[in-house]
């Protein structure tokens, strides 16, 4: 199993990717056993003032998902809310709401 986490520094409209214990090139290999980056928003990919997601990270999740990997955002937020802030990707990702109690994938 690995470990992932997402760093939140949003400055300049870069957010990295990191897997923890391997290096990047190995996590973003089509053969990574890894399927799935799940992050949360408030407080990770929003801080501050901040109240819109990063094009930066729109750019990831097609990288990821190019080799095979899946985003989640996850929120205690509601659905609508994450579809509105995720637009650009919304039918690319999954998205865990209200605090785990519902999921949804890119069909709805």
């Amino acid at each position: 199993m690995y470990y992932i986490k997402l760093t939140g520094s949003v400055k300049r409209d870069k957010i990295n990717l990191r897997l923890f214990g391997e290096k990047e090139s190995d996590f973003m290999d089509k053969n990574s056993s890894v399927r799935l980056v799940a992050s949360d928003i408030d407080g990770t990919l929003l801080r501050g003032e901040n109240k819109t997601i990063s094009d930066q990270l729109f750019k990831q999740v097609y990288r990821l998902k190019e080799q095979g990997i899946r985003f989640c955002a996850a929120s205690g937020r509601q659905h609508k809310s994450l579809r509105g802030l995720f637009e650009p990707v919304e039918k690319d990702i999954l998205f865990l709401c209200e605090n785990g109690a519902i999921c949804f994938d890119e069909k709805g």
